[in-house]
């Protein structure tokens, strides 16, 4: 926001968070990506990667609305939508990214036919930053956008998890020799009144990756309750089968992309269409008073069965994440109602198979993993019995 001239702009320069984005043109910050058939390898064109700003920057905006009424209600309902939960911006944003928390806010209304209120809009400053004149308004008082639900999952680990492969270890000022495999760490900025701080890590768990594995457990839910089985199936139809374009289930409930839909069952609009189910990143604090607790390296090896020693580049360590609990947010879009019921109970379904620990995630799971207990919130096991999986 303005020239970047004189001082005032080397000062621009010169601001810490501004460095910090621009460095990530050298050494960018990305997520790996995959997208998994029935068989557990990697989709033809489903491997690649997507770079990302981190977490934490904050960013402001300015709207207007010429309206005949002061009282507005599209202002207010506009309003309780930017502190709504379903707000995303940008891209991947069924997949984590795009989060947004409305920080502040600044609002007044003018009546352009009287004089003064001509002078008091036209006083305001020109910057995204200048709310002089303008009047703060609570954000716990603006009105709720009720029209999406958010589902919250404690998940207490059984033991073990990792998500993605790091490179950089949690252990702090230890001169041991870091583990082959690694949690994968993200550094976020974190706030203090308005003082940021840059770079603190923080352990992820990719929205992707919980999005993956539900998807997939949903198609099989689906699939059951709709009757439709592998048996009926030739070996031609298995080998092209694929959650995202044979699934009417997963689509209905996690979008599909235009023209991907050439010889799937048709749905009524096949021109692509966005998820009706948003799942958050969650990035887990890993405190240094901690990490004795939390934090465990495993070591795996691989004999070699003629000679009985270590077969050759199989002894390895692995970086692990001990009991270390997480709380997983899904938000519904206020269209989930337009899925079918097959579709949602199939979801129901796969969440509850996560919370009793059928389904588990991240890496290593054949290894025992990832499992996990969950505990759901009132709002969760209202939603679940209403689909029809009554919570004890």
């Amino acid at each position: 926001e303005g020239l970047l001239l004189g001082k005032e702009g080397r000062d621009r320069l010169r601001d810490k968070l501004l460095q910090a984005a621009l460095a990530t043109q050298a050494d960018p910050l990305f997520r790996d990506r995959v997208r998994l058939t029935h068989r557990g390898v990697a989709a033809q064109t489903g491997k690649y990667d997507r770079g990302l700003l981190p977490a934490g920057y904050r960013f402001s905006g300015e709207l207007r609305l010429w309206s005949q009424d002061m009282a507005d209600p599209a202002w207010q309902d506009l309003l309780g939508r930017l502190a709504s939960p379903a707000l995303r911006l940008g891209g991947a944003t069924r997949a984590g990214l795009g989060a947004m928390q409305l920080v502040s806010l600044h609002t007044r209304s003018f009546n352009l036919r009287e004089p003064a209120d001509v002078a008091a809009y036209r006083a305001i400053g020109a910057g995204l930053g200048d709310t002089v004149g303008l009047e703060a308004r609570s954000i716990d008082a603006l009105p709720a956008e009720s029209r999406s639900h958010t589902l919250s999952v404690e998940l207490t680990p059984r033991d073990f998890w990792r998500f993605g492969q790091g490179n950089r270890s949690l252990w702090i000022g230890t001169d041991d020799k870091v583990a082959d495999l690694l949690p994968k760490v993200e550094p976020v900025v974190t706030w203090s009144q308005s003082h940021a701080e840059i770079g603190t890590r923080l352990a992820l768990v990719p929205g992707s990756s919980i999005k993956g594995a539900l998807a997939h457990r949903a198609a099989f839910h689906w699939n059951a309750l709709n009757e439709h089985f592998a048996d009926d199936l030739s070996a031609d139809e298995m080998a092209d089968w694929d959650k995202s374009e044979r699934c009417e289930g997963v689509r209905e409930l996690f979008g599909y992309a235009k023209d991907r839909a050439a010889g799937a069952a048709s749905l009524p609009d096949e021109t692509g269409r966005a998820g009706r189910v948003i799942i958050d990143d969650v990035h887990v604090e890993m405190p240094a008073n901690e990490l004795h607790t939390h934090l465990q390296n495993m070591i795996h090896n691989s004999l070699d069965r003629f000679t009985g020693g270590v077969r050759n580049r199989m002894l390895f360590t692995e970086e692990l994440i001990y009991q270390k609990p997480i709380r997983l947010s899904i938000t519904l879009l206020p269209d989930i109602d337009q899925a079918s019921a097959s579709a949602r109970q199939a979801l129901a379904r796969a969440i509850r198979d996560l919370c009793e620990g059928r389904l588990a995630l991240g890496a290593g799971t054949t290894k025992g993993h990832g499992c996990f207990s969950g505990s759901p919130d009132e709002t969760t096991r209202a939603w679940l019995r209403a689909q029809g999986e009554d919570w004890t």
